[in-house]
């Protein structure tokens, strides 16, 4: 029997080069599998198409996707710890806490009142029970015709594809929050653009009151927790549609289930 790879380490806040080198060789790799507009030149794009009204982001972290908001956007940034020491325009509020805290503990009801967000990113916790939980939130707070994004859905590998971090370039197991979806809710409208970083994911067709019970989301997520990479791989691109990394193909597919939409 062959011996495994070694895996990098990280101790104390510091990376070996060792881990460097391969983040670098990561980075690389991605940027030849993934070529076109990355996933920020997406999210502008987004913003500038759909011009909400209301926009939830959570996880902020250094703020390179939250500073993108138009003027007029009312938005909502949530992060337990922001990196971040102002929200980019006036309309924005930042809330240092956790995901299920703002949307369970009334924070969500106290900020919107009657109003609904219209577009929602999601970039927190890299573990896929979360990214769902995520997701149920979000939309539970959203219109029926908003976008919801999702970052890290189509990882370079399956090295950086854990739910424990081993490595600098690291996408977590957020991917297979779409298989998740994609079985339990067929109602849903689910792409993935092939995008650098780790590609993102765009779901429409959103029912706020869905009514699916939390315990077959926890049996989905339990399922697919089994699953092996390559093979949740290939099944997410089978239930997926992949769109070409293409702002008139996306625009094409957004007018389409705008169309479609009841």
């Amino acid at each position: 029997m062959s011996e495994s790879k070694p895996r990098p380490v990280f101790l104390d806040g510091v990376w070996g080069q060792d881990a460097l080198k391969q983040f670098h060789d990561h980075g690389r790799a991605a940027q030849a599998a993934f070529p076109g507009p990355n996933y920020l030149e997406w999210l502008r794009w987004l913003h500038d198409r759909l011009r909400p009204r209301w926009y939830c982001e959570i996880g902020v972290e250094y703020g390179r996707s939250f500073e993108l908001i138009r003027p007029e956007t009312q938005a909502v940034g949530i992060d337990p710890v922001p990196r971040i020491e102002r929200p980019p325009t006036s309309r924005a509020k930042l809330f240092p806490m956790r995901s299920d805290d703002f949307f369970l503990a009334g924070s969500a009801n106290t900020v919107l009142g009657d109003e609904r967000f219209d577009f929602g990113f999601i970039d927190g916790l890299h573990v896929f029970d979360q990214v769902v939980r995520d997701f149920v939130h979000l939309e539970r707070f959203s219109r029926a015709d908003a976008v919801i994004a999702i970052h890290d859905v189509l990882p370079l590998c399956e090295d950086v594809a854990t739910p424990l971090r081993r490595t600098l370039f690291w996408t977590g197991d957020a991917f297979r929050a779409l298989l998740v979806l994609a079985e339990l809710r067929p109602d849903l409208r689910v792409a993935a653009i092939p995008c650098f970083p780790s590609g993102l994911a765009l779901i429409t067709g959103l029912n706020p009151q869905n009514v699916t019970d939390t315990s077959a989301y926890a049996a989905a997520v339990a399922a697919w927790d089994l699953v092996a990479f390559d093979v949740a791989m290939a099944e997410l691109k089978r239930r997926v549609a992949v769109l070409p990394n293409e702002f008139t193909a996306v625009a094409h597919y957004l007018a389409l289930g705008a169309r479609e939409a009841p």
